[in-house]
């Protein structure tokens, strides 16, 4: 082939990673190459670009495939903000913050920057003598027999797995727990929200973000952990009230293995999310939840979640009469003592919005509840509600 049609077919393949549904066969229809040709062109061009395969022909050579003083250096500069970042990842940054960001477009022909494949940057690391995090195995139980993933469920929407992870996310020595749903079918991550530690108000506001963003889910599938399910009497807690007032089913694991999507995206967090956090300048968890959710949970879906065996969906819509604050809350009853009543050994008073105070008969039995959102506490009585 001559070079015409070399570079006409890289055009092509080049479009092809940006555009799957792009086809081997349209480019060999287009270019004359056959579909194994294509396939070990493509694989050139990620690995070594364009110009060096031009360059080299398809004679089999091998190019050099060497980088310039300048890319090196640059690379360097471009990875110490990054001490624990993985192969896998670092070239993610590479490719998305400086070869595909046209705002680093003077650095890309400054210093001769190209688009460079996988083993390109292994090849990097072991030169630099860089470490990469070493990745998890799959999970074994005592006897050291591996435990194979169950088969995900055909739709999105059935069931959404989910766990609590603590971890130092930010690096700073404060270990915060992120509260985390992964879909079934897809495992694409759902919401996540981070608090000081495991508990039932992390995993509300994980699902109340959940439910607005996605709809609600036909089943929870979670560990046996009292947050989920009553130890003592086997009486639903506080969590399990709020999802069945969602109509959601509350199945449990019985090992971690069992959860293995959302214990497989923890391990993948732990590795990439505090790095994505230096790049990306975020600095406390006061923004991290929030951040998390609006920016960055489509980022590593757009990379390791998968499309379900079937394309429907089974997440139910919130109903419009819905009143998500009463769902999200904790129900508890206390008895009154004049206009007060005692909470976690704290005395409150009980007033409406114009500051009058709630007079009820000593012993009068009150539905006390808490925002599991705002933290609000109020007392609700003949459908008003009364601050405390």
């Amino acid at each position: 082939m001559d070079k015409s049609v070399r570079e006409r077919a890289l055009r092509l393949l080049t479009e092809k990673h940006a555009d799957p549904s792009i086809t081997y066969a349209d480019i060999a229809l287009e270019t004359g190459y056959s579909t194994r040709q294509l396939m070990r062109l493509s694989r050139r061009l990620e690995e070594e670009g364009e110009a060096a395969v031009l360059e080299h022909g398809n004679s089999g050579s091998r190019p050099h495939n060497a980088a310039t003083d300048d890319e090196v250096a640059y690379l360097r500069r471009l990875k110490q903000p990054y001490p624990n970042v993985t192969i896998a990842h670092f070239r993610d940054i590479y490719l998305e913050d400086v070869i595909e960001n046209p705002a680093k477009a003077g650095d890309v022909e400054r210093y001769g920057l190209i688009r460079r494949g996988p083993t390109w940057f292994r090849d990097l690391f072991a030169r630099e003598g860089w470490v990469s995090p070493a990745s998890r195995g799959p999970r074994r139980d005592a006897a050291g027999r591996q435990h194979p993933m169950r088969k995900p469920l055909p739709r999105a929407g059935m069931m959404a797995q989910v766990d609590g992870t603590p971890y130092d996310w930010l690096g700073d020595g404060r270990p915060w727990c992120m509260h985390l749903a992964v879909d079934d079918a897809t495992t694409g991550v759902l919401a996540g929200w981070f608090m000081e530690r495991e508990c039932m108000r992390g995993y509300a506001r994980m699902m109340r973000e959940v439910v607005t963003r996605h709809g609600v889910p036909r089943a929870m599938y979670s560990d046996k952990d009292s947050v989920f399910r009553a130890v003592k009497d086997g009486s639903p807690t506080q969590l399990a009230l709020m999802m069945r007032d969602l109509g959601v089913r509350m199945i449990f694991a019985s090992s971690p293995q069992a959860k293995g999507r959302v214990e497989r995206y923890n391990s993948t967090a732990q590795t990439r999310l505090p790095t994505d956090l230096v790049r990306f300048g975020v600095t406390s968890y006061g923004r991290l939840s929030p951040w998390f959710n609006e920016f960055y949970a489509p980022y590593p879906n757009s990379k390791f979640s998968y499309r379900p065996l079937d394309p429907r969906s089974d997440f139910m819509p919130l109903p419009e009469e819905l009143d998500l604050s009463e769902v999200f809350r904790t129900r508890e009853t206390r008895l009154s003592r004049g206009c007060s009543i005692s909470y976690k050994r704290v005395t409150f008073m009980m007033a409406d919005v114009d500051g009058v105070l709630l007079e009820v008969p000593d012993g009068t039995r009150l539905d006390v509840h808490v925002d599991a959102i705002t933290e609000e506490m109020y007392v609700e009585r003949s459908g008003k509600r009364w601050a405390c």
